[in-house]
């Protein structure tokens, strides 16, 4: 059987659950459990790059639709390029307020909402390149493939199929199915680690 697409990927979840009658439900496990997999995986498939636009009255910008989770904050500009440190919202708007605006570089940054905000605030219009986990559109009809479908095929079907057992009350297959989808996400996850940091050796700073 294909797992190639959305569409064979319903048609699987059905024969594996043994059910003809689920047909208007089984987007509801699929999307379940993309929902699951976007808030722990964190793969170099995930990954995005944009430049935001920074305040230099507020020292915020907004943060993408799509946004999962911050990988890089990295400033460009007048011959600098300087990671920014993540810290704590409330040290960083502490520090915000204690400095002049338009006055420095900025050194740090922090997340509230759906806003990043820098510290100190800009003395010039930088470059910020945001580099972060994105979450990706979800499996549709209109919409047949992705990362899941590509590669992960087998981490979206056993999360679709522990969410059928959960719907249809059957707790053994539900135990079978999640920790199919729990050992098939540990393996997709350490093997994207050990491919970025496997092997590595950082020079150390003098």
């Amino acid at each position: 059987m294909s797992l190639s697409n959305y569409a064979d990927l319903k048609v699987a979840v059905a024969t594996w659950v043994n059910r003809e009658d689920l047909t208007s439900t089984i987007p509801d496990f699929i999307r379940l459990a993309e929902a699951r997999i976007y808030r722990v995986l964190r793969v170099p498939s995930l990954e995005v790059t944009t430049s935001l636009n920074i305040s230099t009255t507020t020292g915020k910008a907004n943060i993408p639709s799509d946004f999962l989770e911050a990988r890089d904050l990295i400033l460009e500009g007048n011959s600098k390029t300087i990671q920014l440190t993540r810290r704590p919202y409330g040290e960083v708007q502490a520090n915000a307020n204690t400095n002049n605006k338009g006055s420095s570089v900025p050194s740090d940054w922090a997340r509230i909402g759906q806003e990043l905000i820098v510290a100190p605030f800009p003395n010039a219009q930088y470059t910020i390149k945001l580099y972060y986990y994105k979450q990706l559109a979800a499996l549709s009809d209109n919409n047949q493939t992705n990362y899941l479908t590509d590669q992960s095929p087998d981490l979206i079907l056993f999360g679709a199929l522990a969410e059928a057992a959960i719907y249809l009350k059957d707790p053994d297959m539900e135990s079978v199915w999640e920790r199919k989808f729990m050992g098939a996400l540990s393996m997709i996850q350490r093997s994207s680690d050990m491919v970025e940091w496997g092997g590595n050796n950082f020079a150390s700073r003098a």
